[in-house]
């Protein structure tokens, strides 16, 4: 071993193999002629001619011993990793680097693809008035694209004079009344207690699903006429699959819904949605659980085990009695919360 220098000191029998040290005599890195070339030292550090800041083993210049045990490695490329996450804005980019000079140095690189945008909050575009549905829009924190929209019900401003807030009913009333599926029977008047027939009930639904009715065609039922109020949205629910009549051709668009017929419309009207309906209660529990009837079984042994039709008491689930408005507007609430919010 030879000193070319006051720092450089070449290795004898190795051609253009140099050890470099420091003022004080401790081994700082070997080189070859070429500036990529990395050593591995027999201590497991690794060292390079452009890397002199790295973690160095003290080697004593004059163990010429020591010095001999430092061989040359090749770069070892490791796996895929991601240099900078990808936004929906900037494409990302991931890195090779070599494992054996711990990384510093990168041997690959490639961009990756856009990336998902980033979620923000709902910000109101349109507050809801009494008589107006607002807007709230859900935009990207980075790039402020728009992701989705939602219509906010209207405000609720009590005038019925038959309808008391504090009761069970009060909220389905507010529910059926800023969604536009029903309006009071005037001005003043909900009548929670009136009656809901067929027709007004496919009507409900037809609005929930903001379905373009034409009241100028023929429905597939002999007693349902052409350009009814209701007449588009029985087409509609017959053509979905929603409703089949009550036989003989017939869809009775005037008869009161009943609380098993209201559970087979709504479980067919899950199914058009795409709904899981696979819940299933027993309706032996309740002693006129027999009185369902055989169309409508499936049906309130689902609508039972989610909660939309509970039981009239604890025994009774009550199948054929005819339901009120404020019923089928706490069975839509009930419905919307669990299924459509």
């Amino acid at each position: 071993m030879s000193d070319d220098g006051d720092n450089l000191i070449k290795l004898d029998g190795e051609t253009g193999a140099y050890l470099i040290t420091d003022e004080e005599g401790v081994f700082v890195c070997q080189v070859t002629g070429g500036n990529n070339a990395f050593w591995s030292g027999a201590s497991g550090s690794v060292f390079s001619k452009n890397k002199v800041s790295m973690n160095t083993a003290p080697f004593d210049t004059g163990d010429a011993e020591s010095v001999g045990e430092f061989e040359v490695s090749e770069h070892i490329p490791g796996e895929w990793e991601y240099a900078e996450e990808a936004t929906c804005s900037s494409r990302g980019l991931r890195v090779k680097r070599c494992t054996v000079c711990e990384g510093k140095e990168v041997l690959a690189s490639e961009h990756t693809e856009y990336g998902d945008h980033d979620d923000g909050q709902w910000h109101v575009e349109r507050k809801p008035t009494e008589d107006r549905t607002g807007t709230e829009v859900l935009r990207c924190t980075l790039c402020n694209e728009e992701l989705d929209r939602r219509e906010l019900p209207k405000v609720f401003n009590n005038k019925f004079t038959d309808v008391d807030m504090t009761k069970w009913y009060g909220a389905a009333v507010e529910f059926a009344v800023t969604n536009d599926l029903f309006n009071g029977v005037s001005e003043t008047r909900f009548d929670p207690n009136g009656s809901m027939t067929r027709a007004m009930l496919v009507t409900v639904l037809a609005r929930l699903e903001c379905v373009e009715l034409i009241n100028d065609r023929s429905a597939p039922f002999t007693d349902v006429k052409t350009r009814q109020w209701y007449t588009g949205a029985v087409i509609w629910a017959a053509q979905e699959g929603i409703v089949n009549g009550v036989g003989s051709g017939k869809f009775d668009p005037d008869g009161i819904v009943t609380r098993e017929q209201v559970a087979a419309i709504l479980y067919r009207y899950a199914q058009y949605k795409g709904i899981t309906t696979d819940e299933r209660a027993d309706l032996s529990a309740f002693e006129d659980g027999d009185k369902v009837s055989a169309y409508a079984e499936e049906a309130m042994s689902w609508i039972n085990a989610v909660q939309i039709i509970k039981g009239v008491s604890a025994t009774k689930i009550a199948p054929r009695d005819y339901c009120t408005r404020a019923q089928v507007a706490e069975m839509l609430r009930l419905y919307f919360a669990k299924y459509l919010a």
